[in-house]
């Protein structure tokens, strides 16, 4: 992609990426930490004998755990059914499906005690395993494609213009090194070209954050080597991992909505079997 020159800073464009990057590495860990803990947590009550399922506080656990999957479908009948749409706000049942989505399946892991007793068990819990990380996989699809949670379908002009305006002040950005100059040049060529690239092909976007995260480091390396105050190397810093990040965002769109569409058609049968499965489990669960 050509970068103009001689321009002024970069425009604001409505549902322009911001990079921040500064953190990111931190909140990633933090995520990791907090996962694993969780994780642990979850693991440790599973194996308690007071919380097996044939006690009577795993019996309630799991009365919980079904009772919080069974939630998830207020936001499927929010969207769906016109009544429905007159009690709270899009936002407030989309939030409560994420956290019953996620609550739920940990009651259910407490209660399976992660033991399949029965070939019905071991059905309905990795059917509500395969359910809960489509969702999550679906969430980041959803964001990837839209302005927030909530916003509205970006589109490739939207993003390319987003591109182009971040690039204005590239220019002025560059470190005196030609090597990075040349390096930043050839990963927004190769983002143009994935953004247009066929369906197989622009599977290759999903390397991208390795690739601006190494480029993003030479850049700060350059910069911290130039003769400017902090200020001004961090505000270089932040431009341009905001043209590089427009220039990703740009190329994996096509990519990010074409899986989301493969997402939503799958995404039903999943929760399908996970209904029949746990429906099953239950009348078995009573009635032997």
């Amino acid at each position: 992609m050509t970068t103009p020159t001689n321009a002024s800073a970069p425009a604001t464009v409505p549902g322009a990426p911001i990079a921040t990057t500064s953190h990111g590495g931190f909140r990633v860990l933090l995520w990791t930490v907090g996962v694993g803990a969780i994780a642990w947590v979850l693991y440790r009550l599973a194996l308690l004998p007071q919380l097996a399922a044939s006690t009577g506080a795993g019996y309630y656990i799991g009365i919980v755990g079904a009772s919080l999957m069974l939630l998830l479908f207020t936001y499927p009948l929010f969207k769906r059914v016109q009544a429905v749409r007159s009690i709270g706000s899009a936002k407030f049942w989309f939030r409560l499906h994420m956290v019953c989505g996620l609550a739920g399946p940990a009651f259910i892991i407490v209660h399976s005690g992660l033991q399949m007793r029965s070939l019905n068990a071991a059905w309905a819990f990795w059917s509500m395993v395969v359910v809960a990380t489509s969702g999550v996989i679906g969430r980041f699809l959803y964001r990837s494609i839209h302005r927030g949670m909530h916003g509205e379908l970006e589109t490739a002009q939207s993003l390319a213009i987003a591109v182009t305006e971040a690039s204005r002040s590239v220019d002025k950005i560059v470190p005196r090194d030609a090597a990075v100059s040349q390096e930043i040049a050839a990963y927004a060529k190769r983002c143009e070209y994935l953004a247009n690239a066929p369906a197989l092909a622009s599977a290759a976007a999903l390397t991208l954050p390795l690739s601006r995260f190494v480029l993003q480091r030479h850049v700060r390396a350059t910069l911290k080597h130039a003769e400017l105050s902090p200020e001004r190397s961090i505000a270089k810093r932040r431009l341009m991992e905001q043209y590089l990040g427009a220039n990703q965002r740009y190329a994996q769109f096509a990519l990010f909505r074409r899986l989301f569409s493969l997402w939503h058609v799958a995404h039903v049968p999943f929760v399908v079997t996970l209904v029949l499965a746990t429906i099953a489990h239950i009348v078995a669960v009573h009635l032997y």
